[in-house]
């Protein structure tokens, strides 16, 4: 056998097979479905309306609760909610920060609960009467005393959180990590789709910031869920209500026709007389006693019956 293509054959791999030219076909972008990378971002940004309900629930409480414990008047105002990328979000938090992070009861992902250091000296302040005179921190990490008001702190928040979340999701909040740098938290991935809420509080002596961080997923999971719980809420019982119904008995009669008697004639009956009726053209059908069609009178397979005609 000769390893020589013949002049035949070559023109046949240049030009393909004879016939099968119609069949094709040039491929374009048309043929491939796009996927967005992105998609995780829209996902959570499409939630925003609500959890703006929820924040606001949070900041009202919040300032009541701080305010029981550090006895004195505490603003708390929500700032524009934030969808980014860890990657992103981490180069933007300024170091030193208290960034506590916890895992969530029934929900995939961390979620984390940054103080900032201004905040953090603050409030130390506030418990110790340290004065309103700002320190500079520089990039040490946070004193043991410090680190007691954070967790007291933290408690707070969390309470708070759990409240104002309670119509949502019920969650238990478990502890996994803490850091003053972004970069050392091993618990999120650099790609892992974040919604920061941020909320300013200000209060005689000072004040800073708290951030709440949720994976997009776990928002997107918990309003879905609801949205979910809400539709099957709303429709269950009147189909449920519907399909009962529709097992109930009802009583079915048709007046064929009557006769007039007097009273007479009616003393004066024996067994075996006929008293003369008139077929009706039509005949009322009554369910429950009540008038619903009209019909005709007829036979079927030997059986008087009714012919429904409105």
């Amino acid at each position: 056998m000769s390893d020589v293509l013949s002049k035949g054959e070559v023109d046949a791999l240049v030009n393909g097979v004879p016939g099968d030219e119609e069949n094709s076909r040039i491929v374009t972008i048309d043929d491939y479905e796009l996927y967005d990378l992105t998609s995780g971002m829209h996902r959570a940004k499409g939630w925003s309306q609500e959890v703006k309900i929820v924040d606001e629930r949070f900041r009202t409480n919040l300032s009541i609760n701080l305010l029981a414990l550090l006895h004195r008047s505490v603003e708390v105002k929500r700032k524009e909610i934030l969808i980014s990328k860890f990657d992103a979000y981490s180069k933007e938090i300024s170091v030193p920060s208290s960034i506590n992070v916890y895992a969530l009861t029934g929900l995939i992902g961390f979620s984390a609960i940054v103080l900032d250091a201004e905040l953090v000296h603050a409030l130390v302040n506030a418990f110790f009467g340290g004065g309103s005179r700002k320190s500079d921190i520089g990039d040490r990490d946070f004193t043991h005393t410090e680190q007691r008001v954070v967790r007291l702190i933290l408690k707070t928040i969390i309470a708070t959180i759990k409240a104002s979340w309670k119509d949502l999701a019920a969650v238990e909040f478990m502890h996994v990590e803490t850091e003053v740098n972004p970069m050392h938290l091993a618990s999120f991935a650099q790609t892992d789709v974040l919604m920061i809420r941020p909320f300013s509080v200000e209060f005689a002596g000072g004040g800073g910031e708290i951030q709440l961080i949720m994976p997009g997923s776990s928002i997107d999971a918990i309003f879905r869920h609801k949205k979910l719980n809400a539709l099957q809420e709303a429709y269950s019982p009147r189909e449920t209500m519907k399909s009962r119904a529709m097992t109930f008995s009802a009583d079915v009669t048709g007046e064929l026709t009557g006769a007039r008697l007097t009273i007479g004639e009616i003393f004066r009956l024996e067994e075996g007389d006929i008293i003369s009726v008139d077929s009706p053209e039509q005949v009322d059908v009554k369910i429950n006693g009540v008038t619903k069609f009209k019909a005709k009178m007829g036979e079927i397979d030997g059986k008087a019956g009714l012919k429904v005609l409105y």
